[in-house]
Parts: C-alpha cells; structure tokens; sequence
C-alpha cells in the first residue's frame, strides 16, 4: 500500500475524529439549554396546578361555611377541579410526558396543602380566642 494513500486514511480519520468532538461538543451545549428549557417548563406546569388550585381554594373559601342545604355547589367545585386536574394530567402526559403532567399535580397538590394549612390555622385561632383564655381565668369583656 503507498504511503500517500495511508497518510490520506490517516487524515480522513483525524478529520472524522475531530468533526465528531466538535458535533460532541455542540450537544453538550444543547442540553444544557434543552434542561434549561425543560426546567422552565416543568415550573410552568407546577405554575399552572398552582392557578388552577388557588382557583378551586378561592371559590371554595367564599362559599365556606356551607349553609344549611346548600352543600352542593362546594361538591361540584372541588370534584370538577379534581376532574379537570386528571383530565389534564392524562392529556399532558400523553402530549409533553409523564414528568411534566405530574408538576401539574405537585402545584395542585400545594395549592390544596397552603388551603388546608390556612383553614386549620385559622379555625384553631378562633377555638383558642374562645375557649383558652377563659380557661386560664381571664375576664373577658
């Protein structure tokens, strides 16, 4: 084999060998924007169950407490919240993946967490304003 035709072999796979680095290099700097971009979007979703939560929170807030008889329109909130959450959450798991439908619920899931915090804070404030300072002996006017 004539040296002219292995130096030029040889040089076509340096050449190869380094448009492959380069191409290497080009990706790496692509995922770090793509996870940027997925990052971004994965804080959307969890942005969008937190709306739609802080939604369904705040009408069910104005309606509470039920008065006699009119149970239902907080039934109809919250379970058309929860089929609204699952319908999206099948639908973005189908379109985006499995990870971004299941952000959606972790800020839905907040959103209800925040709720229940408040309610439950909010209801022992007012026992203990009724019942702990007059259990302790201080006159109340």
């Amino acid at each position: 084999m004539p040296t002219g035709d292995r130096e030029q072999r040889l040089a076509d796979e340096l050449e190869a060998g380094a448009r492959h680095l380069l191409d290497a290099a080009d990706e790496d700097g692509d995922e770090e924007l793509d996870t940027v971009g997925e990052n971004l979007g994965l804080g959307l979703m969890a942005l969008g169950g937190l709306v739609i939560g802080a939604a369904t929170v705040t009408a069910l807030w104005m309606l509470y407490p039920p008065t006699r008889g009119h149970k239902l329109p907080i039934q109809t909130i919250g379970i058309g919240s929860t089929v609204l959450v699952a319908v999206l959450w099948g639908v973005l798991g189908r379109r985006l993946g499995r990870r971004a439908a299941d952000w959606l619920v972790v800020g839905y899931g907040i959103a209800w967490l925040v709720f229940s915090l408040a309610v439950a804070g909010t209801t022992t404030a007012h026992f203990l304003r009724r019942h702990a300072v007059q259990s302790h002996g201080v006159p109340t006017s």
